[in-house]
């Protein structure tokens, strides 16, 4: 933390308020006004701030946390993963005027991997992710000791993204390393190429 002297005046009254807003409500909105006040004060963007929200969420070494990364994702963070995951490639394929689709895709409650479809349609194709298809993933996933694979599916011009069914998996964060991976390995897709 800078030293208070070396604050400007209106940080220093931004101290006053968010001191206040703490002591007379202490809830989860107070405390984030302050995390996200600190983190100006470093020059941190939102991505940063989520990336250190979710790694002390996920990876400190304590029990509690330990069951949280292990729990399987809820709806809301698939859904915020899937979000992430279009926002982020949406910067890439917008020049290429190509708009793809993020879509969940369900798999068997027990399954211990879920799954992700990127493609160009908006609907999934009926049925979702073929049993004996999403079984070959599962099985090669397994096989390599993975948290994620990613097919190439040239016939649906779509990319099939599994991980495992942890929370851990599917926060922003990752959402924004899946991301990253399908620039950096996958470029000729997001362009619309034919060598994925």
């Amino acid at each position: 933390m800078p030293p208070l002297d070396r604050l400007k005046a209106a940080d220093r009254r931004k101290i006053h308020r968010l001191f206040a807003e703490v002591s007379t409500r202490n809830n989860a909105t107070a405390w984030r006004a302050v995390d996200i006040w600190i983190a100006s004060l470093y020059g941190l963007t939102a991505a940063d701030v989520q990336i250190i929200d979710d790694t002390l969420r996920y990876n400190l070494p304590f029990a509690e946390n330990r069951r949280i990364a292990q729990l399987p994702p809820t709806h809301d963070e698939r859904h915020d993963f899937c979000a992430t995951l279009t926002e982020e490639l949406d910067e890439w394929t917008a020049r290429f005027s190509r708009k793809l689709f993020i879509l969940s895709v369900p798999a068997a409650p027990l399954c211990p991997w879920q799954f992700v479809r990127v493609g160009v349609d908006q609907a999934a194709p009926a049925g979702g992710l073929h049993d004996p298809y999403q079984q070959g993933i599962v099985l090669a996933a397994d096989a390599m000791a993975a948290s994620e694979i990613l097919i190439v599916d040239d016939t649906a011009d779509c990319l099939w993204i599994g991980r495992l069914n942890q929370a851990r998996y599917w926060s922003r964060s990752q959402a924004r390393l899946v991301a990253r991976h399908i620039v950096w390995e996958h470029l000729a897709f997001l362009t619309g190429s034919k060598a994925a």
